[in-house]
């Protein structure tokens, strides 16, 4: 077993390992180049551990790992010895089949490839895009493990820099020892040949295209010019080049050895070659092509047709971007339209949010998507976190509770592709605590760019924008009470996987829903909840707030150490935790479903409980109700029975008694009374005392499960469903 081995290790100090295919060097993962920018998530890294375990192991390298390698590839002691001398020592050398790879720091590098004179390669400069095959994976060619001279985990802090300019001296060395040609850089071109200069055009339209053109168009005019004309023509040629090099954040190198090959062929001197192409790239870049950054800003997308912008989340129509941005680039046919038409803006169906998959233009149905979901730049740090605990420990005294947040923040943290299917509300009864401090640490750790924050208004308002492209939605001053029918709409905005979104201007849309909703409040009734509410996770905090002093502390302290209470988060147990489950019941949510009742409701739940008056029986009248409630005022026949619908209770209708017609409820029991016939209903009405009045509550839930004496076989009861709400 090698990587199953071995990741848990990497994964632990920053190093995003990944399983390779079988005993190969190539990734078993398609888009492995991502994991050069991110750690794989939770998720992830399971499923390889469960599916690949026996696979090599390879690093990707750059931005994530931090680091790049100096692959040597050859066994030529001499060759190695000059490369050795332009660079630090490192303390993990790797070998295989042949050569080496040496470990360094990456801090934005270029990668580079140096052949040696005979034409093979003989170093590689390894950083982003690459990926390193790790010890002790097979090598495929020799069936021998890969060695090293350390574990790369356990000498990750002493890997060296390379020094300013390495390339060159690393180039330069090679050159003087004889084990390189002389000089020349890569070139964008065919053949200088015959005065002509071929340049490779992509056949697909797009900013390469553009490039390639515009350097042919160079060559070719600096081509044309005779003595005297020459060296200025080459300067303004390359400066304007340059201008859209510089835009389109190219290597300007292949363009600056083309315009050279074509200056040496006019007739230039090497003196005044390179000096005219540094000075037309010196001047031209400082004046980049404009619309071609913009043309990098923005997506069209065809079900919207619009030109949407991932940085800011706008659409704008071809008219109104064409109205903002065409100053920048003149055109007949309208700057929108230029850029389609050249392949100039990225094109797909439509955009998407998807923690799962990577950023950027992805397939599925058969249809082109933009991700723009980009995972937290936060990443775990080794540190102590006892700030945060005792934070949280204050904030919400209550251990169990306490613990749940914990789950729900880490699960949110490490499986954003999950939504939780409850929300979380924490109360607090006094200003100025922090709720608004956990909220940012929070934000922070899920990326701002997943983090939506909205209100009560818009969450009540008629479109739903609010709920798409992010995986932590936050209400602060949560204030919905005003009835269960705001309630009831919200239950499936907290838990459906997908909805249709209706968007100001844009036509609905059915998104995934990734949203796991959190709201603070400092109200005691926030919104009104049913008696048997699954998707509400209430705390009311009692914490008061400290000394300013404290708050600025740890605000620095946060600002230092998010990495810190990332890798404690990361530390959170979640295996009983399941995003699916009803929200867990605390104390304060018993007291806001008692509150969530107006006092209409409660008075009507405690005459019944109390089996006021008549109310010993389960089938009743309004007017019998209106009696028990003497001392509540007079209430509308309309009103009165809307209470008791909240409740449970279910109506009858007009029904024939022995003194005419009466409206009668069902008030209890409801399931029972339901089965049995309509004479049974009126018996029970017709009374003195009710059926079940006289019994405790084991006798009536024998009585409801059919195990006494019964005139007529019973069917099975939901007890839960008929009870009627029962007030503290």
């Amino acid at each position: 077993m090698i990587f199953g081995a071995l990741a848990l290790l990497y994964w632990a100090v920053g190093l995003p390992v990944m399983p390779l295919r079988g005993l190969t060097k190539r990734p078993f993962i398609s888009n492995w180049q991502e994991f050069c920018h991110r750690m794989p998530s939770m998720t992830e890294q399971a499923a390889w551990m469960s599916a690949h375990a026996e696979n090599n192991i390879g690093l990707p390298l750059g931005p994530q790992s931090g680091l790049c390698m100096i692959d040597i590839d050859t066994d030529d002691e001499a060759a190695i010895e000059v490369i050795k001398s332009v660079l630090p020592a490192s303390p993990w050398e790797r070998r295989g089949k042949k050569g080496m790879a040496l470990a360094y720091r990456w801090s934005g590098q270029p990668n580079f490839k140096i052949k040696g004179s005979n034409g093979s390669m003989l170093i590689e400069c390894l950083g982003a895009g690459n990926q390193i095959v790790l010890p002790p994976s097979i090598h495929p060619d020799t069936g021998l493990p890969y060695v090293a001279t350390a574990q790369l985990n356990e000498v990750l802090d002493d890997i060296p820099e390379l020094p300013a300019e390495f390339e060159a001296r690393l180039r330069a060395a090679l050159h003087a020892s004889g084990l390189t040609s002389p000089p020349r850089a890569r070139t964008a071109s065919g053949k200088v040949a015959d005065g002509s200069t071929r340049v490779d055009i992509p056949a697909e339209h797009g900013i390469a295209r553009f490039l390639a053109v515009a350097l042919q168009a160079a060559c070719n005019e600096i081509l044309t010019q005779t003595e005297g004309g020459r060296n200025t023509t080459l300067f303004g040629q390359a400066k304007d080049l340059a201008r859209h090099v510089a835009a389109a954040e190219v290597e300007w190198e292949p363009f600056a050895v083309t315009l050279a090959e074509v200056g040496l062929a006019v007739g230039l001197t090497p003196d005044e070659v390179p000096a005219s192409i540094d000075s037309g790239w010196k001047a031209g870049s400082l004046e980049p092509t404009a619309w071609i950054p913009i043309a990098a800003q923005y997506v069209y997308t065809g079900n919207q047709d619009r030109m949407f912008h991932p940085a800011s989340g706008d659409y704008l129509t071809q008219s109104g971007f064409n109205g903002m941005h065409g100053r920048v680039h003149e055109s007949r046919e309208g700057f929108s339209t230029f850029l389609m038409n050249g392949g100039f803006v990225t094109k797909v169906s439509d955009i998407t949010y998807d923690p799962m998959a990577p950023t950027g233009v992805i397939l599925g149905d058969g249809h082109s998507y933009y991700n723009i979901y980009r995972p937290s730049g936060v990443m775990p740090t080794q540190g102590e976190a006892q700030p945060f605990v005792d934070f949280l420990e204050f904030l919400v005294p209550e251990a169990a509770e306490r613990s749940h947040l914990l789950k729900v923040m880490a699960h949110t943290v490490r499986e954003p592709g999950e939504r939780i299917r409850h929300a979380t509300i924490l109360r607090t009864r006094n200003q100025g605590v922090g709720k608004s401090m956990l909220i940012d640490i929070w934000r922070q750790l899920v990326g701002g760019h997943n983090f939506r924050e909205t209100s009560s208004r818009e969450m009540q308002g008629n479109f739903e924008g609010w709920l798409k492209e992010n995986t932590l939605l936050y209400c602060p001053e949560l204030n919905i009470g005003h009835g269960l029918s705001t309630y009831n709409d919200l239950k499936e905005l907290i838990t459906a996987d997908s909805l249709m979104i209706n968007e100001k201007h844009l036509k609905p849309r059915r998104w995934q829903i990734y949203s796991t909703m959190v709201f603070t409040t400092n109200l005691a009734v926030p919104l009104l909840i049913e008696a048997d509410d699954r998707r509400i996770f209430f705390i009311d905090s009692p914490a008061v707030a400290r000394a300013p002093s404290y708050y600025a502390g740890l605000a620095n302290w946060f600002k230092a150490n998010i990495g810190t209470v990332r890798a404690y988060l990361d530390t959170v147990d979640l295996a009983d935790f399941n995003p699916w489950a009803p929200a867990p019941m605390t104390e304060a949510k018993k007291r806001l479903i008692n509150r969530s009742a107006t006092p209409l409701v409660q008075d009507v739940a405690f005459a019944i409980r109390e089996r006021r008056g008549t109310l010993d029986r389960d089938v009743v009248t309004l007017d019998e109700i209106t009696f028990a409630l003497s001392d509540h005022g007079k209430v509308s026949p309309r009103v009165l029975g809307a209470a008791l619908k909240e409740l449970g209770a279910h109506p009858l209708g007009q029904q024939r008694i022995r003194d005419g017609r009466q409206s009668l409820w069902i008030i209890r029991n409801v399931d029972l009374w339901m089965s049995w016939t309509s004479a049974e209903r009126i018996e029970e009405y017709q009374r003195r005392t009710g059926t079940f009045a006289n019994l405790d509550e084991t006798e009536v839930a024998l009585r409801l499960a059919g195990r006494l004496n019964e005139p007529e076989p019973l069917s099975a009861i939901d007890q839960q469903a008929s009870a009627i709400w029962i007030f503290a």
